[in-house]
C-alpha cells in the first residue's frame, strides 16, 4: 500500500518559509502542515496599496527530490488550472522558486461539510442541517463535479476527469454561501503523468463506490456514489459505510445493502430515497449517467415542494448558526496579518488526512471519526481521522485483514480451549477417575482454512 506520509510532529524545517518571498507572494503565516505539503497564507502587493490574499502549498523539503512526489504535485497544478468554475477552487499559478515547486490557489473563508454537520449536533435544531440547505450544498457539488467532468483540453481533447476522493471533508463551504471542490491531487485525469497501475485503488475507504474497492474501471459515476453517500450522512446525521475496521468498511460497501434515508430519519419526505438510492445503486449503470442529472432530479423534488435554494440562503444559515466561527476567522486572519500567529506546535494542524490538499482557502480542521456519526474537530490535538489511500493491491490486503481476523479468533478460541483445560486437569479426582482416562487420541492434521482456499495442503 502506498500511502500520504504521516505526522506525529512537524517535519524539519516546518514554517521555515514564513517571512519569505516566493516570486512574487510574501508568505505570512503557515496555515497547515500534511504529509506532502505546507500551506501558507501568502499576499501579493500591488500599486497605491493593492493587495490580495491567497495560499501557497509548497512540497516538504525531503520531497523536493522525490521524482514520484514532484510529478504528482506538477499534475495536480496542471489540472486544477484546467478546471475554472465557481465551485471548484481556483489554481492560480504554478511556480518554482530555488528549486522548489509551490501551487497558488484561492484562499476560501470557509468550513467543509464535515465541520459544519459536526458542529449542527450542537448548534442546529434537531442536530442536522436543514433538509433544503443539505440538498442546495449537494446541487452546487453536482454543478463542479459535472464540469469537471464535462471539461476538455484546449484541442477538444476529453479530460475524463474523475475526482475519486469526495467526502465532506474535500466539499468547502464559504462563508458568502459558494461551495467549492477542493482536492484533486488524486483525481483521475487523460492530462496526468503520473497514471494509476492497474490494481490500484485510490481515496477514502467509506467514501468508495464498489468498483472502486474492487479495483475495477471507474468513471464520472464513481463520483456520484460518493457524493450520494456524502448526501445520505447529511440527511441522517450517520456514517453510511464507516465501521469499526477497514474490512468491515469494504465489505458494507460491497454487500450492497443500503437503508433508505427516511429509514433513518422518520422525519425525512420520502420522495427524497428514490434521489439519493439512484445514486448509491451498487451497478453503475443504474445510477445518474452525469453528476448534472443527479443535481436536476434534486432540485425537481425541491421545486414539486415549492422549496428554492440559493447561495444567499446559505450564506444566511452560516451566518445565523456559524456568526462565531465567522467572527472567530476575522481576528484570526487579523493576527496572521499583523504577523502575531502563534508558534507552530500551538497553531498548526499536522497530519492533514489529505496531505494538506484541501487546505487551500480554509483555516485548516482536524477530522475525527466517531462511531457512526460525522465528525470533524477543530482541535490539533484529536486523532486525525481517515486518511486518502492508496492500495496498490486492495482484494490481496483485503484477505490479508481478514485472515488476521480469522487468526484472531482462532488464538482466542484456544485460549478458552486452554483455560478450559488448566481447569479440568486442577479438578480434584479419584482414583477410579484417573484410571478412567484413556490416553488422546492421535489427531490427523488438516490443512488450514487459508491453504485449503488456496488448493494447498498442510505440511
Amino acid at each position: 500500500m502506498l500511502e500520504v506520509p504521516r505526522m506525529t510532529s512537524p517535519p524539519p524545517n516546518a514554517g521555515a518559509l514564513v517571512g519569505q518571498r516566493l516570486g512574487k507572494y510574501d508568505l505570512v503565516a503557515l496555515l497547515a502542515l500534511g504529509g506532502t505539503a505546507e500551506i501558507y497564507l501568502a499576499r501579493v502587493g500591488g500599486e497605491h496599496g493593492f493587495e490580495k490574499y491567497m495560499v501557497v502549498k509548497c512540497l516538504h523539503d525531503h520531497l523536493a527530490d522525490d521524482t514520484e512526489f514532484v510529478r504528482m504535485f506538477l499534475d495536480e497544478a496542471r489540472l486544477g488550472a484546467q478546471l475554472e468554475h465557481s465551485n471548484i477552487v481556483q489554481t492560480l499559478e504554478l511556480g518554482q522558486e530555488r528549486g522548489r515547486y509551490f501551487l497558488v490557489m484561492e484562499f476560501l473563508a470557509g468550513m467543509s461539510v464535515a465541520m459544519i454537520s459536526r458542529k449542527a449536533k450542537t448548534r442546529v435544531p434537531g442536530g442536522l442541517l436543514p433538509v433544503p440547505i443539505a440538498l442546495g450544498l449537494i446541487t452546487q457539488a453536482c454543478a463542479g463535479l459535472h464540469y469537471a467532468h464535462e471539461r476538455r483540453a484546449s484541442d477538444g481533447t476529453p479530460l475524463n476527469v474523475v475526482h475519486r476522493d469526495i467526502s465532506p471533508q474535500n466539499l468547502v463551504v464559504t462563508f458568502e454561501g459558494m461551495l467549492k471542490l477542493v482536492d484533486f491531487g488524486i483525481a483521475k485525469a487523460e492530462m496526468r503523468e503520473t497514471s494509476t497501475k492497474s490494481g490500484t485503488i485510490k481515496g477514502k475507504f467509506a467514501y468508495m463506490s464498489p468498483e472502486q474497492c474492487l479495483a475495477q474501471r471507474i468513471d464520472r459515476r464513481t463520483d456520484i456514489f460518493a457524493l450520494g453517500t456524502v448526501l445520505h450522512e447529511m440527511l441522517t446525521g450517520r456514517r453510511l459505510f464507516k465501521r469499526d475496521s477497514t474490512y468491515e468498511t469494504y465489505q458494507a460497501i460491497v454487500s450492497g445493502r443500503v437503508p433508505a434515508p427516511s429509514q433513518i430519519n422518520h422525519e425525512l419526505d420520502p420522495a427524497l430515497d428514490p434521489v439519493v438510492m439512484r445514486a448509491l445503486a451498487y451497478d453503475r449503470e443504474q445510477r445518474y449517467p452525469t453528476a448534472e442529472s443527479f443535481g436536476e432530479h434534486i432540485l425537481s423534488v425541491m421545486h414539486s415542494r415549492g422549496k428554492s435554494i440559493g447561495t444567499s440562503d446559505v450564506a444566511t444559515f452560516m451566518e445565523l448558526f456559524f456568526g462565531d466561527d465567522i467572527e472567530e476567522h476575522g481576528q484570526r486572519m487579523r493576527e496572521l496579518i499583523e504577523g502575531r500567529q502563534k508558534s507552530v506546535a500551538e497553531d498548526t494542524l499536522w497530519d492533514t488526512p489529505d496531505g494538506a490538499s484541501d487546505a487551500a482557502g480554509r483555516m485548516p480542521d482536524d477530522f475525527s471519526d466517531v462511531d457512526e456519526e460525522l465528525s470533524i474537530s477543530a482541535s490539533a490535538e484529536e486523532p486525525a481521522g481517515e486518511a486518502t489511500r492508496i492500495e496498490l493491491n486492495p482484494l490481496e490486503r483485503v484477505q490479508q485483514v481478514h485472515a488476521e481476523v480469522e487468526r484472531e479468533e482462532e488464538a482466542a478460541r484456544r485460549s478458552g480451549r486452554m483455560r478450559a483445560q488448566t481447569v479440568e486437569a486442577n479438578r480434584p479426582r479419584t482414583t477410579a477417575q484417573v484410571a478412567s482416562v484413556a490416553p488422546p487420541p492421535i489427531m490427523e492434521r488438516r490443512p488450514s482454512r487459508q491453504a485449503r482456499e488456496m488448493g494447498v495442503s498442510s505440511m
